[in-house]
Order: structure tokens, then sequence, then C-alpha cells
């Protein structure tokens, strides 16, 4: 069994690897790595340095390296739960992959993801349609919100009811409000995404970045229940259900593979 520094270690390494600080961590922000392999290093553990050059280079390493902080910590993972209750390194509930594409600089691998992604949220407006529908006629026309699955809460604002109102002559904050609603958890204010992003610098040079993203598919929220809080406090809000699967982010990865970009899969073995 690892000792405490051992298991610290490969915290850390986890961490470094795959995880992030602070806010928007499962956004591309917040990210951190080692450039060098610190003195005292457990030689039980992979390297905490990369020195994969390529994406499919680091597939590979990062699949090894898991297994790796699997066997020297003595972590057994146990079939997690169908949902599970909490997002786990599992093959059942995670799954990440290397984007076969390379960027010169961080910032462009940013740009890359967050343009590609919201792309991808633009095409699907049956959402938005059901979300209109209580605005304008005061009942949903949905019965779930499956852009739910990326995160909650969202905001919606349809400009072609704002500019509907405000040319009948209501007050433009009026117009606004009117204009507006959000989807949130029934219970608390949000849901992390079970998608995220994480921009990773590949070794060699000259330095070029790429981009790493998963799911964990564990339980998006404890009931079964939405609200849709519109802005005009004088609609009722209205209760949809949760989505059920995880489809949106499935159909992402594939939104991905057809805008030519290949996917790696790290392995979780």
């Amino acid at each position: 069994m690892a000792d405490r520094f051992e298991l610290a270690a490969a915290s850390l390494w986890l961490l470094l690897r795959l995880g992030g600080v602070g806010a928007r961590t499962r956004r591309s922000a917040g990210g951190m790595l080692a450039v060098t392999e610190p003195e005292g290093w457990p030689t039980t553990l992979p390297h905490l340095a990369s020195v994969a050059t390529t994406p499919a280079e680091l597939a590979v390493e990062l699949s090894e390296g898991i297994q790796r902080v699997r066997q020297a910590t003595g972590w057994q993972a146990r079939p997690p739960a169908d949902p599970s209750s909490y997002d786990i390194l599992h093959e059942r509930v995670c799954e990440l992959y290397l984007v076969d594409k390379t960027f010169p600089s961080w910032w462009e691998a940013v740009n890359w993801a967050g343009a590609t992604f919201q792309a991808f949220r633009i095409e699907h407006k049956l959402d938005a349609t059901g979300v209109a529908a209580l605005l304008t006629q005061g009942r949903m026309a949905a019965r779930t919100i499956q852009r739910a699955t990326l995160g909650l809460p969202i905001a919606f604002f349809f400009k072609s009811i704002f500019a509907e109102l405000t040319t009948r002559g209501v007050d433009s904050r009026e117009a606004r409000r009117k204009a507006s609603a959000t989807v949130m958890p029934s219970r608390g204010l949000g849901r992390a995404s079970p998608l995220f992003f994480r921009v990773v610098r590949l070794a060699g040079t000259p330095t070029s970045y790429g981009v790493l993203m998963g799911l964990f598919r564990s339980r998006l929220l404890p009931d079964h229940e939405m609200t849709v809080k519109p802005g005009d406090f004088s609609l009722r809000p209205a209760r949809v259900d949760v989505p059920r699967d995880f489809s949106v982010i499935e159909r992402w990865f594939d939104h991905v593979r057809g805008q030519g970009a290949g996917l790696w899969p790290v392995a979780l073995r």
C-alpha cells in the first residue's frame, strides 16, 4: 500500500495531467503543468513532466500513467452504480479523448475549442423553441431541455421577442425581462458541465498545444426535474424533466470528428 507521500504525489499527477485549479476549469481555465521532474519523485509513479510530442503519443502516455497510478496506490475501483452519484475515472463513467489537432499557442487552442463548441450549441434550436413558447404562450412546448447536459444554469434571451416588444413601445428593461428565461436545477443554483476541456502543452520544439476533452456520465441532478424560470415575474416557472442520457455530448464528439479532427481515446482500464 502506498504511503502518504506517494498518495499525495499521485494526486498531484492527476491534478496536473487531467485537472485544474479555480473557476472555469471545465472550460480550459486553471490548467497547470510540470516542466521538469522534481527531485525525489516516486519511481513507482509515472513521470510528472510529459514527454509526448503528439496528441496520439499523449493519449498513450495518459493511459499508461493512469494505470501506473492505480497500481502504485492500490486503487481498485469497484464498478460504480448506474448512474454513478459522482465523477470517477472509471471506464463506465468517464471518457477521455485527445483531439488529433495541434496549435502553435494555448489561446489558439482555447479559441478553436470555444468557437467549435459555440457553433455546436447554436445548432440545438428545439430547446429554445420550447422556452420561447413559455414566454409567449405561458406554457412549455418541450418536456425537457437537452442542453442541460452541457451544464446549468442556462440563460435564454430571445432577440425576436425583445424586438417585437420594444416595437410596441414596451420599456427596454421590461422587454428584456419578458424576453429572458433561465433553466436551473429545482434544488440549488447550478450543475457543472459533465463535458470538460483542457489545453495541454506538448513536448518538443517548436512548442505546440493540444486539446484534451472528456465526459463524466455521473448523475446529472439528484432529482428528476429542472425549473425554467421566466424573467417576466407575471409568468409562473415551469418544471421540465432532466435529460435521461448524454446524447447531446455524444453528438458533440461526432461534431468534432465531422470537422476533420480525429479523437484519440485515453484508455481507463
